[in-house]
């Protein structure tokens, strides 16, 4: 079972969840959901932030969770999973960007997408991965479902 980490918040309040929702601009990443990175990453979010010199404030608070067996995830191991999602309609674009239809997830049960950016080199390739999901920097999970959030707090 993987365990993830989110940066930039103690702990996680089911609260403060904002349903995921198709966005104007920055179209290849949604507004709300929770973002993470598994702490095994090879290229997770610590590492952008640390490359970058990203937020680096934020990597000192953090909480890590679990999600539960049953969760929906669509894993993107290669440019071809990406292929199998609902693509958004309404956008098209030169450089060959994938617009997930977020929503549509939702009401499909999607729970997770979860990018495995650095599975293989061919994803920095022209049509791979990186290309594809421009903005989708690292590997990393988008919880679309709060209720599969297995907070933990003795780790």
């Amino acid at each position: 079972m993987a365990l993830y980490i989110h940066y930039g918040s103690a702990n996680f309040n089911p609260r403060y969840f904002e349903q995921v929702t198709n966005r104007d601009q920055v179209r290849v990443k949604p507004n709300g959901g929770l973002w993470a990175s598994r702490v095994d990453a090879k290229l997770g979010w610590r590492n952008w932030c640390e490359g970058e010199e990203f937020r680096l404030e934020d990597l000192n608070t953090y909480f890590r969770f679990l999600i539960t067996p049953a969760a929906k995830v669509a894993h993107l191991y290669t440019s071809k999973d990406l292929d199998r999602l609902p693509r958004r309609n309404d956008c098209f674009d030169r450089w060959n960007e994938f617009y997930p239809d977020f929503e549509q997830m939702a009401k499909d049960g999607w729970d997770a997408i979860e990018l495995h950016l650095s599975s293989t080199d061919k994803n920095w390739d022209k049509d791979g991965l990186y290309w594809r999901l421009y903005g989708w920097d690292c590997d990393s999970i988008l919880i679309m479902n709060p209720k599969i959030i297995s907070p933990l707090t003795h780790i």
